[in-house]
């Protein structure tokens, strides 16, 4: 093999933009590998490439590992100068045959910038890039209330928490940890009580999913606010907290933004909800009509189960008592304090019943998540 340390594979896929994540969309340099090789050849292409990475691959042209500029800086600081040991010569890949959307979500989901996609002869096509401030984490605590009963779905609760029902290909509650990952919150806490075995065993300390996950047990029923007088984290940060049993996939970073600017004690975020009477609804008094209205539309704003609290609202909290959030937003608005709405336009879900259930599924099959 020649000592020639740069291959090109030809142009790549066009340039893309989607959530940030684009490919690479100029002749990549790779390196051919040979053990004789030096560090330097190796940062001297990664540099002209401009993508914080190198491809190296075989005389063949496959694709055999990657080398980043983390895994360059780990040399550094380490004193290693030997190229072999600088590869990564099993990264996170994908097909190109693998659908758009699947291999986006990949890369979101993981902890990589780059998703090599490599075609069936294992050549390299391109390389999605995950921009730097998609892994802009957060530091504000999600508190996931996942300790509820479901009675109303009847069997399906039997044997399996309420936020453990598979909405798509995953449990509800996944997808919610999924949704915190992908924009940025990663320190987690399943307030659970309800089967709470399973969620453990599902979802561990969070690793596998990206995130950092621990519990807050409740010994007994403590509503959709209670389990907070729980909350032992930090409470230096707004307070993100989500009912177990909502399917969304809203950006909670911009609802986090638009709770700093509205500088609310608390935001709730809400959802129009239109229901259209098929009938004349009448206006009685005293036996008396006094008024008509054909096929009226009623119109109203509906709690959607998500809110931002600022970390004092936890201290108004009763310690180890049920508590319905709505309770506590209701004294904190008595109060005249200041309590801020944010209207979810994404798709959005409340799982109370067979028919959300139902209605829910299909949306997640026709719109991914």
């Amino acid at each position: 093999m020649g000592k020639s340390p740069i291959a090109i594979l030809g142009k790549l896929a066009s340039s893309e933009s989607m959530d940030q994540i684009v490919s690479t969309n100029s002749e990549l340099n790779c390196l051919v590998f040979d053990e004789e090789l030096s560090f330097i050849d190796a940062v001297r292409i990664m540099d002209r490439n401009g993508f914080g990475v190198l491809p190296i691959i075989d005389d063949q042209e496959r694709f055999l590992g990657l080398i980043t500029d983390g895994d360059i800086r780990k040399a550094v600081v380490n004193g290693s100068s030997s190229l072999k040991e600088l590869v990564n010569w099993n990264p996170l890949t994908e097909l190109s045959e693998t659908p758009r959307p699947t291999a986006l979500k990949k890369l979101r989901m993981s902890r990589h910038k780059h998703l090599p996609i490599l075609d069936s002869k294992g050549r390299l096509v391109e390389i999605l890039y995950m921009g730097n401030h998609e892994f802009n984490i957060k530091h504000n605590p999600v508190v996931i209330m996942a300790g509820g009963l479901g009675t109303r779905l009847g069997e399906l609760t039997q044997d399996t928490p309420k936020p453990m029902i598979e909405v798509g290909d995953k449990p509800i509650l996944e997808n919610l940890v999924e949704q915190c990952r992908q924009h940025g919150f990663i320190d987690i806490h399943l307030s659970v009580n309800y089967m709470a075995d399973q969620i453990r065993e599902y979802f561990g300390n969070g690793e596998a999913h990206g995130v950092n996950i621990s519990y807050i047990e409740e010994k007994k029923r403590m509503g959709t606010g209670g389990g907070l007088s729980l909350y032992e984290g930090s409470t230096q940060d707004p307070i993100l907290v989500i009912n177990g049993d909502i399917v969304t996939n809203l950006d909670f970073s911009i609802l986090v933004d638009h709770h700093q600017r509205e500088r609310s004690l608390a935001t709730i975020c809400v959802r129009k909800q239109i229901i259209d009477i098929p009938y004349g609804v009448m206006d009685i008094e005293q036996k008396q009509v006094v008024g008509i209205q054909e096929k009226p539309r009623m119109e109203w704003w509906v709690n959607a189960g998500i809110y931002v609290l600022d970390p004092s609202c936890l201290k108004r909290i009763p310690k180890d008592e049920y508590l319905d959030l709505p309770d506590l937003l209701n004294g904190l608005i008595t109060e005249k304090q200041r309590v801020s709405s944010f209207e979810i336009h994404d798709l959005w879900f409340d799982v109370g019943s067979i028919n959300d259930l139902e209605s829910a599924r299909l949306s997640v099959r026709n719109h991914s998540i």
